[in-house]
């Protein structure tokens, strides 16, 4: 019989970090699911210490190529290796939320077994994290439980215009997509990666293919950041694994466009090798102004190697399209400015301009002695009881996230529940009227325009989140 899923974990010579996101699996609260651990020819302890937790974790396999592969074969390789009917890769050095795979399952019988499901994540950057004063930082998704059924056609149009991250999209790459669907692009396209940048083409390729996916600000993963992260080293240059990552891929970057390490690029990577493969339409690709203009954009605060990099790419872009007066005009209003003083001192909001994590709670998790994405898992876990009264936890962090009227009475727990049901839409509208009221009283204080375009924004999210809202049905879960 097949397992429900298939959690794939890719590794090569990170025996230190893979400790930590398999101990996350062990902790798991559900037992239909296989783990493969795809070690693409280690020459370090990571074989034996794979076979070490046979008894632990039993539906545990080590499988290995018989030679090393670059790294979108290597994820082929693994597919062909697993069976479940949902599919999910993770990273050696990322983690599953305590609780994770029980609260996904609910989700995905719930509302009949949807093609594809995605959450936001807590992330997590190790100590030797490459971004600058980021390392040992933990980012909570804090906020309203919501789950939405989202357009694919809509989202891709959104990523087009970089108006949204490729991690909104149906994520194979800590999210959950049905096998039926990854054998149905491969059939089409006679292989599962077409990219050197597996996770992000994977995610084009599935909104290519899908109608609709389910999306839940619940966070089901903890998205590792250490210092062997190739996707953190390619966009922010920190270590040299980028480099060795270029030199092993078979497959070439895009030939319509250089390498550029900035999301903007890697997004129209994958939206160019999706159309070659038939999967979308040349008018799905990415406009050139847009592309360069978001690239300058997000190199400003990069390193000065890394920034001469993108520009040397930007630039040949823009002679392409004959946009070189717009391009030297973007490096004047992006000069190199590295970020040079700690933006998250203590317990931080951050939110994300595009929305994928806003709002977010940053606290520095050396403050409490932790160091590994399994520490991040329990303290989470701590955190959370604490807060609702569900057991001991840290204190100081508790009373800080009631400083700051943070709830994190929802799904981010030890027993992550399946929140969508307790979300009405007369709560939604409650909640506008609300909105309504805070507006109305800001005009009539003269207040910025900039709050009150904040809280316009608010009131048509909160809009947008009714109409694609949807319940779960209260029906028995279909037979396995």
């Amino acid at each position: 019989m097949k397992p429900y899923f298939s959690i794939i974990v890719p590794t090569l010579n990170r025996v230190t970090t893979l400790e930590a996101c398999l101990a996350t699996i062990a902790l798991q609260d559900f037992s239909d699911f296989e783990v493969i651990v795809s070690d693409n020819c280690s020459d370090d302890s990571t074989k034996s210490y794979v076979e070490s937790l046979l008894n632990t974790i039993p539906t545990l396999r080590y499988v290995r190529p018989p030679t090393r592969l670059s790294m979108s074969r290597h994820w082929e390789f693994a597919f062909s290796q697993s069976r479940g009917i949902y599919v999910c890769y993770v990273g050696d050095d990322d983690g599953i939320m305590l609780g994770g795979l029980t609260a996904a399952f609910k989700i995905l019988e719930l509302n009949g077994r949807p093609q594809a499901l995605n959450s936001v994540n807590t992330e997590y950057h190790w100590p030797n994290s490459p971004i600058p004063f980021h390392q040992s930082l933990i980012r909570v998704p804090v906020g309203e439980s919501l789950m939405q059924l989202r357009k694919s056609s809509e989202m891709l149009e959104l990523l087009k215009r970089n108006l949204r991250l490729y991690v909104e999209l149906p994520m194979l790459y800590r999210g959950f997509v049905r096998r039926d669907v990854l054998q149905g692009i491969k059939v089409e396209t006679g292989v599962l990666f077409r990219s050197s940048i597996p996770d992000v083409y994977a995610a084009v390729a599935v909104a290519a293919t899908i109608h609709e996916y389910l999306f839940i600000n619940t966070p089901l993963f903890v998205e590792g950041v250490s210092g062997a992260s190739n996707g953190a080293s390619c966009l922010w240059g920190g270590c040299d694994s980028d480099k060795e990552f270029f030199v092993e891929d078979s497959i070439p970057f895009h030939s319509d466009l250089n390498f550029c390490g900035t999301e903007a690029y890697l997004h129209a990577e994958s939206l160019l090798q999706c159309r070659d493969a038939g999967l979308l339409k040349y008018d799905a690709m990415m406009d050139p102004v847009d592309l360069v203009s978001h690239a300058a954009a997000g190199a400003g605060g990069l390193i000065k190697e890394r920034y001469d990099q993108v520009w040397d790419a930007i630039m040949e872009t823009a002679k392409r399209f004959d946009l070189l007066p717009l391009a030297e005009t973007l490096r004047t209003d992006h000069p190199n400015t590295p970020i040079c003083s700690n933006p998250f001192p203590t317990a931080t909001l951050w939110s994300d301009v595009r929305g994928a994590y806003e709002p977010a709670l940053a606290v520095r998790a050396d403050r409490f002695g932790y160091s590994s994405v399994l520490d991040c898992v329990q303290l989470l876990d701590s955190w959370v009881r604490s807060a609702t009264g569900g057991g001991s936890g840290s204190e100081v962090l508790a009373m800080e996230l009631a400083e700051r009227y943070v709830l994190l009475d929802r799904s981010s727990t030890s027993k992550i529940a399946y929140e969508g049901s307790k979300y009405t839409v007369r709560q939604a509208k409650a909640e506008i009227r609300v909105l309504r009221r805070k507006l109305a009283a800001m005009k009539e204080e003269r207040a910025k325009g900039g709050i009150v375009g904040r809280m316009l924004r608010g009131l048509r999210g909160l809009t947008k989140s009714i109409v694609s809202f949807k319940l779960p049905r209260s029906s028995a879960r279909p037979g396995s």
